[in-house]
């Protein structure tokens, strides 16, 4: 049985308190959630902004779960 190590699909860093720019509308939800994310890798060379927002989005939901728990 041969095992495969453990690796690192993408990581990211977000702040949410980071604003839009001034100059770009607030009615855009996905230019705000954008401007959240401060550092973005991933182990793919090419990755798509709406699989980007999606994947921040998901650590933000956990955050927030796991802040509602406690």
């Amino acid at each position: 049985m041969s095992r495969i190590p453990p690796t690192l699909a993408y990581m990211t860093i977000y702040n949410p308190t980071l604003k839009t720019p001034d100059s770009q509308s607030d009615d855009d939800e996905d230019a705000e959630e954008q401007a959240h994310i401060v550092f973005y890798t991933s182990k793919e060379r090419a990755v798509s902004r709406d699989r980007m927002l999606r994947q921040v989005g998901l650590a933000k939901a956990l955050v927030n779960f796991s802040e509602s728990v406690t």
